[in-house]
């Protein structure tokens, strides 16, 4: 091992942070994930660990299919992160300008942890492999995922971890390029869930994030057990006959005739037994407004009280 990766290596393995090993070392986020994967080429078997204050460390691992579930750790039973679905980068109606007020909310609310729920980037490909109409600047996946890396938000406290939708699934089918990997090589507060449904632990709460794929058959939420968040829909939507099932709003402007609510997000506050679900939804020159609120009692989705 060459001398710069085994200082890394050392740092990691005696509790350093990646944010803090990146400036004890005075290495950019692209620099610092090369590093890792010299070290993993040579066969060390490392393994990211997450918390929700937005921090991340590597430790040595024997655990060689670990990835099913994603447990990100909190040193409190109480804690709060965001649900972000369908930015849709490259589309004449994106909303990754909204980033900005989302980040500002987090920051004011000591929040550190972000999902996007699918469709992250809008692709430029649509299930049948035909072209999306998008932005001059976002002509190709390439342009997307370089305005993804250098034009979203960044904050070294807050994490964002992508789940794959259809529209990054169709750039997989159709163009063989993965933009969620391109994301996680060239950042290191990008993580990738994988396609269309994670399964997320942080301590006694267990939840399912999903996003419809078109071209491969996946689990069907109404039979998942967890509570569970889905995007795709592009409307925020609690179903009391199945109340454990929440829809996300999109971020972006692109509206369906039929589906329509104003862009937003979704804040999760957990204080132990209860989790708080509240939607806000984004005006244009206002910040965040309250739209929703409600609560599971002793973290059962079946006992829901509606507070709106």
């Amino acid at each position: 091992m060459i001398e710069l990766n085994k200082k890394m290596f050392d740092l990691l393995i005696n509790g350093y942070s990646v944010e803090q090993v990146k400036e004890k070392m005075n290495l950019s986020s692209k620099q610092f994930l090369n590093r890792i994967e010299q070290i993993k080429n040579e066969g060390y078997l490392l393994k990211r660990i997450f918390n929700i204050d937005g921090s991340s460390y590597y430790q040595l691992s024997n655990l060689l299919n670990d990835n099913e579930i994603l447990h990100i750790n909190s040193n409190s039973d109480n804690f709060s992160f965001i649900l972000v679905s369908d930015l849709h980068i490259g589309n004449k109606l994106e909303g990754l300008y909204k980033m900005k007020e989302v980040y500002e909310f987090a920051k004011e609310n000591n929040i550190h942890t972000i999902f996007h729920v699918g469709d992250f980037f809008n692709g430029i490909y649509t299930k049948n492999g035909y072209k999306f109409p998008v932005l001059e600047n976002s002509d190709t996946i390439e342009k997307q995922i370089e305005r993804g890396i250098n034009e979203y938000p960044i904050d070294k406290e807050i994490m964002n971890y992508i789940l794959g939708g259809n529209h990054e699934y169709y750039t997989v089918n159709y163009g063989f390029i993965d933009p969620l990997l391109a994301l996680e090589r060239n950042r290191t507060d990008f993580s990738s869930l994988g396609y269309g449904l994670k399964k997320i632990n942080i301590n006694s709460l267990n939840f399912v994030l999903f996003h419809k794929l078109s071209l491969t058959p996946l689990e069907n939420p109404y039979e998942l057990k967890e509570l569970t968040f889905v995007g795709h829909n592009h409307n925020s939507l609690i179903n009391t006959m199945q109340p454990k099932i929440i829809k996300l709003p999109t971020l972006s402007d692109i509206k369906f005739e039929d589906n329509y609510c104003e862009p937003g997000f979704t804040l999760v506050k957990v204080t132990v037994p209860h989790v708080y679900v509240k939607n806000f939804t984004l005006l244009p020159n206002m910040k965040p407004i309250l739209t929703y609120n409600l609560f599971f009692e002793n973290i059962n989705p079946k006992k829901l009280i509606n507070n709106k």
